[in-house]
């Protein structure tokens, strides 16, 4: 009986260190996936509107080569709230105040794309669904019937999740378009790969996680 039942400790302890060094040579694989969770890619093709959703420059850069690839007629921009700049044009150097989507539309204009092919929201908000409540405002407004939505990789799935429960029924496509890691400076980059060695991307996803559990809740 005692040899039995030492038997079966054995097999349980067994059982468990297997367990804890599968555990153990799959927590980089498991971490990788909770790290890409927050991220939704669709497969972009040819749209009515691209909406760019970002208060940063790389986003801004890809919807202009997306647009300039023939991508889609149109070109909208969703950002923060006014900022501040520093005019290195003028001298003395001059601080002015300007809506992001302004600055974001001269950046397009001096890419070579008309001004004709600019619209507007002015959505100075940091709330992601406002901007999504926003975009979705336009596109109606322009009979628009798809578009390809750009955005930083970490925030894409809860600016899609947000469109698809804002559209509900509505015969209105959106593509997710995340912008690639090599339109961001290197320092920058999100890695969903290695997450959580990096500080601050450590921070995002937590975030990101936590956000898209309250937007499920909320919305």
């Amino acid at each position: 009986m005692k040899f039995a039942l030492s038997k079966r400790r054995i097999i349980t302890l067994a059982v468990i260190l297997l367990a804890l060094f599968s555990l153990y040579n799959l927590h980089e694989v498991i971490l990788a996936r909770i790290g890409a969770y927050p991220v939704r890619q669709s497969v972009v093709a040819p749209s009515d509107l691209i909406v760019v959703v970002s208060g940063t420059l790389p986003e801004v850069h890809y919807g202009i080569d997306l647009y300039k690839a023939g991508y889609a007629p149109k070109l909208l921009f969703v950002g923060h709230f006014p900022v501040e700049l520093a005019v290195l044009s003028k001298e003395p150097f001059e601080l002015v105040e300007k809506p992001w989507d302004v600055i974001a539309g001269h950046m397009a204009t001096s890419a070579s794309v008309p001004e004709t092919a600019l619209l507007f929201a002015d959505a100075f908000t940091d709330s992601t669904y406002e901007r999504v409540v926003s975009f979705i405002g336009v596109a109606r407004q322009h009979d628009i019937h798809s578009m390809i939505v750009v955005s930083d990789l970490i925030h894409s799935r809860r600016i899609a999740e947000s469109a698809a429960k804002i559209i509900g029924a509505a015969p209105l496509v959106v593509l997710s378009a995340p912008t690639p890691l090599t339109y961001v400076p290197e320092a920058y980059r999100f890695n969903p790969d290695r997450w959580w060695t990096d500080e601050q991307d450590l921070k995002e996803v937590v975030d990101e996680l936590i956000k898209l559990a309250f937007y499920r809740v909320k919305y």
